[in-house]
């Protein structure tokens, strides 16, 4: 994605955020402002916890519609949400440090990723891609994007098989893949030249934004927004899918049934 189609993505769904009742922004800040370690570790939440400050206080608010803890289902949820995010203290400490921008995606990292994904997928009552990509997020702010159902339609991603997961679901691995791809494109065409570093472009890209400290993660998501709503302004870059999936083509994966028999985005 150019820089400048960059910015004004990010600008016109601030735009819609401003328009709307839900003040997206404002509770992403408040969000974050629990700090990295309450993300990083749900693990020490109980499962009235999880109901009340993860379910409701979170994922609900951005539309999830996960069924309410305080329901039969919703019991069931927050049950399944707490053995979920028991098993994730390991895994997430094999991605410690790591950035999109700079991730060399390996077999290793590609595993760790996917058990992620994996195991917040097998949580039932309906719990689908989305949830799954805002908890990522939240733990690893820096590496995981979040994505909604606009999104992965718009980016045409396919499905894959997961490790330990009987049926195949959007590759959210491949998202990653694509949206390190584009700010690669961001800096290259960036005002400042591709020599500036990925921290000042951020930063650049914040005060241009009129941000504070956003993550590009985050940035991403809210031109993600632009382009899959208002596809007769906005268009995806054909040049990142084009050059995401040529490296997705060629990537060592831990398992050959995890890579799709299709390609993984559609042009």
């Amino acid at each position: 994605m150019e820089y400048e189609k960059f910015i004004q993505c990010i600008k016109r769904t601030k735009g819609i955020y401003a328009k709307g009742t839900f003040r997206q922004e404002a509770i992403y800040e408040k969000l974050r402002e629990r700090g990295d370690d309450y993300w990083l570790h749900l693990e020490r939440k109980s499962e009235d916890e999880l109901g009340k400050e993860v379910i409701t206080g979170f994922l609900n608010k951005w539309e999830c519609r996960l069924d309410k803890p305080e329901t039969e289902r919703g019991k069931q949820l927050k049950c399944n949400l707490k053995k979920a995010v028991d098993q994730l203290p390991e895994y997430y400490a094999g991605l410690k440090g790591f950035r999109l921008e700079n991730m060399q995606f390996g077999k290793d990292n590609l595993f760790l990723i996917d058990c992620i994904y994996s195991i917040f997928r097998q949580i039932k009552p309906k719990f689908g891609a989305v949830p799954a990509s805002k908890l990522m997020h939240m733990a690893l702010p820096s590496l995981f994007m979040m994505w909604d159902d606009g999104i992965i339609k718009e980016y045409g991603v396919k499905k894959q098989v997961l490790p330990y997961f009987e049926r195949r679901v959007w590759s959210y691995t491949a998202f990653l893949v694509l949206m390190e791809e584009n700010i690669h494109h961001i800096r290259k065409t960036n005002p400042s030249g591709p020599s500036v570093t990925y921290d000042e472009l951020f930063g650049q890209i914040n005060t241009q934004c009129e941000e504070r400290d956003l993550p590009i993660t985050r940035l991403l998501d809210m031109a993600n927004y632009a382009i899959s709503r208002e596809r007769n302004t906005f268009q995806k870059c054909r040049k990142c899918v084009e050059v995401a999936s040529q490296r997705l083509d060629t990537m060592e994966w831990y398992d050959k049934l995890a890579k799709p028999q299709k390609p993984f985005f559609d042009c």
